[in-house]
């Protein structure tokens, strides 16, 4: 015997769920989340406290100025917010209009360069 789907509405638009998903169980999300939590703090403690030093030193080393860049963004109801990154190109004025491009001389050593690209 076949199960009948059920009918949700997404917006006006109708659509038959055909089976049950996994996250629709309580339990599941709060399992998931729990797990989502206890991971990040692991790769938080033993993955970036060594990571982001080496990053910042590579960075420093390769170039002159700040390991961060700041660059505004648009997050949840295009509310703006500041991102910090790890600087992968040159300090420039065009940082925040210009988008980085194939052979961008703004560049840095720090920035993975395709294998067409390299030279030799």
């Amino acid at each position: 015997m076949v199960k009948v789907s059920e009918l949700e509405f997404h917006g006006a638009v109708p659509v038959s769920k055909l089976r049950k998903e996994p996250m629709d169980q309580g339990i599941n999300r709060k399992v998931k989340r729990a797990f989502d939590i206890v991971f990040s703090i692991l790769v938080i403690a033993l993955v970036f406290t060594w990571l982001f030093p080496l990053l910042a030193l590579f960075i420093k080393l390769s170039s002159k100025g700040p390991v961060f860049f700041k660059q505004m963004r648009l997050g949840r109801d295009n509310k703006a917010f500041v991102c910090w990154k790890f600087r992968s190109m040159r300090m420039n004025v065009e940082a925040d209009v210009k988008q980085a491009t194939k052979n961008d001389p703004r560049g840095d050593r720090c920035r993975p360069v395709p294998a067409e690209e390299q030279s030799g």
